[in-house]
């Protein structure tokens, strides 16, 4: 039977933890975690010792599934330059799918589960019925924005359309 994916126990090759990996805990002491700098490679934690592995050619790791799938069939979100405001904790993304996790001052993309968005007062995704994501206060809102209105499109991105 045909599948699109990797099956526990199937061989991932190991790389040599980078720079960048030096800040990175295990959440918990085994596991599998997505690694932002690149969709082909995944944090893989046993006994809470973090290495990197690398997924088979034509895949990518898909952080639901915590294992590589074939790349056609994984939303893969690098880590996007965000400047924490704060050293720590969630701010909002300009996509309402998606919000910034701050640790130490080091800013990380994360999505939204399957019919949640972020909601900027409760800081955390929630129902997509109710959550508020669309309120932006005027530090966020370039110069040349003025005299606009922030909407939220049918794919959960935040727009500016000028008043009339």
């Amino acid at each position: 039977m045909g599948t699109n994916h990797l099956e526990e126990g199937q061989f991932f090759h190991l790389i040599p933890l980078t720079k960048d990996d030096s800040d990175f805990e295990c959440p918990k002491p085994s596991g599998r975690f997505g690694r932002e700098s690149d969709c082909r490679t995944f944090y893989s934690c046993v006994s809470n010792q973090a290495r990197v592995a690398l997924c088979p050619p034509m895949t990518q790791y898909d952080d639901r599934l915590k294992t590589c799938y074939i790349t056609n069939y994984v939303e893969c979100y690098q880590k996007e330059q965000f400047v924490c405001p704060e050293k720590n904790g969630n701010f909002r993304n300009n996509k309402c799918d998606r919000y910034f996790i701050c640790k130490n001052g080091k800013s990380y993309m994360r999505k939204c589960p399957v019919t949640t968005l972020y909601d900027i007062k409760l800081k955390r995704c929630a129902n997509y019925f109710w959550a508020n994501c669309n309120e932006i206060d005027n530090q966020n809102i370039p110069d040349n924005q003025d005299n606009q209105v922030v909407k939220k499109n049918p794919k959960n991105e935040t727009i500016f359309q000028n008043e009339k």
